[in-house]
């Protein structure tokens, strides 16, 4: 028997359908092989765009935060007479750390790494944008910018702008203000050796109150062993008197005391407790009350306690003895 055959070419059209399927796969591998590498191209140049932008940052604000001291120290009177060349520098206008590369502020920038041509600090006159505004006797310039810029090399994104690299900036603006010192005893003689002194059986206790209790702002250098700010013997630094701050400090289990001229380790009799320090070179701090206007005069005088009352009774802090009530 005869069987009928369907005859034509279909072998040829089917071979060509199948051909260009397999040319448009890899015309789409292609296409998303080429958008990884961008999208990896575009991230590696990012992220080293973002931790530039972090070092930076860090700079521009020890250079602000020094320049800030400065002021601070020269409004106080506490800088020298003939003050060296990290000191002298200019106090309005705008300056680039490249002419000035031994100053305060753009030494702290190459500490963090930056070169001097890439820093510049300013003075603006009136506070940044959600910075309120100091009030009166502050010194001038009371505000400080440093403007960090760093040439980031690129990889990806040259090939699309051509540029080998791609500045990065930050800038940190700090300011000075007034605000209340919550430390419980200040000793403001700025020159005197042993400005605060506790000798013999005496001692200097005080319980509760801030995280420094205590703040001697005297500069009176460890060039001797009896010379010091602060000292529990009448003869050198160290002796049989007490400077108790065990109890400091809000949670009662010790406070700092802060000496800015020394001795540099803590002396004899001093108890700081178990979250207190001796803190040596501590930053000055002006007196709180130089500005606040004098009081009229009480119509009744007062002297010695009014009596004693016990832990919790008007804030008493005292676990173990009474504390002395007294008027204002």
């Amino acid at each position: 028997m005869r069987k009928k055959k369907l005859m034509g070419r279909t072998s040829g059209p089917r071979r060509d359908r199948y051909s260009d399927r397999g040319q448009v796969l890899i015309f789409v591998v292609l296409v998303i092989a080429i958008f990884l590498l961008a999208f990896m191209g575009f991230a590696v140049d990012l992220t080293n765009f973002w931790f530039h932008r972090q070092a930076a940052q860090v700079a521009a604000d020890a250079a602000c935060t020094s320049a800030g001291m400065d002021i601070y120290y020269e409004e106080q009177g506490f800088l020298p007479a003939s003050p060296p060349a990290a000191l002298t520098y200019p106090r309005s206008g705008t300056f680039n750390c490249g002419s000035y590369p031994d100053s305060t502020p753009c030494k702290y920038a190459q500490l963090n790494g930056y070169a001097p041509s890439t820093v510049d600090i300013s003075y603006p006159t009136t506070p940044p944008p959600g910075v309120p505004t100091v009030g009166p006797a502050l010194p001038t310039p009371t505000y400080i910018r440093a403007d960090v810029t760093d040439p980031v090399r690129t990889f990806f994104t040259a090939l699309l702008s051509g540029r080998t690299t791609q500045n990065v900036h930050a800038f940190a603006v700090c300011g000075l203000e007034w605000v209340a010192t919550p430390i419980p005893l200040i000793v403001l003689n700025p020159m005197c050796s042993k400005a605060l002194q506790v000798q013999g059986a005496a001692d200097v206790t005080i319980i509760g109150g801030p995280t420094r209790s205590i703040q001697v702002n005297s500069d009176s250098t460890y060039s001797t062993p009896g010379d010091c700010a602060t000292s529990t013997q009448l003869g050198g630094c160290s002796g049989n008197g007490t400077i108790d701050l065990s109890q400091g400090g809000p949670d009662l289990t010790g406070s700092d005391l802060g000496t800015n001229g020394g001795p540099a380790a803590q002396p004899g009799g001093f108890l700081p407790g178990t979250t207190g320090n001796w803190v040596d070179n501590a930053g000055r701090i002006p007196d709180p009350y130089a500005y606040a206007p004098v009081p009229d005069p009480p119509g009744i005088t007062r002297t010695g306690p009014v009596g004693y009352v016990s832990y919790g009774v008007h804030g008493c802090p005292d676990h173990v003895y009474n504390c002395a009530l007294f008027y204002p």
